[in-house]
């Protein structure tokens, strides 16, 4: 049953308000209609857009190292502490990670971004 079908069913104890509720209820379907969702850009995606690459393009640490102009060593750093949050902490990891890499990879993007928590808690790791 549609929502213009539910409100027809219902709307017809109201007597003369019968077509206003229509209306109304059509406007409200149709607007709900035309919302275009928002898509939340991961720290990824933040930063192949910053970057101009491909939305999905992954980059290893050597090119985030080159691009980003921080130390491999730092990045590095960064990257094992997310393979170790992997491991010490499973119930932490959602179910779509599936290897410590992954992880620790969301955990570098996160951290080379200025406007996420990581990057606050990693930053004493990150020299150029």
């Amino acid at each position: 049953m549609t929502p213009i079908q539910l409100v027809h069913c219902r709307v017809g104890y109201f007597g003369e308000t019968q077509h206003h509720w229509k209306q109304t209820i059509r406007h409200l379907c149709e607007n709900l209609m035309s919302i275009k969702y928002i898509m939340v850009l991961t720290y990824k995606h933040q930063f192949n857009k910053k970057y101009k690459f491909p939305k999905d393009e992954p980059h290893s640490l050597a090119e985030i190292a080159k691009i980003t102009g921080y130390k491999r060593s730092g990045l590095q750093t960064i990257f094992d502490k997310g393979i170790g949050a992997y491991k010490t902490n499973p119930q932490s990891v959602r179910p779509q990670v599936t290897s410590p890499e992954q992880w620790a990879y969301a955990r570098l993007y996160a951290s080379i971004n200025p406007s996420s928590k990581a990057y606050q808690i990693d930053k004493i790791h990150l020299k150029r």
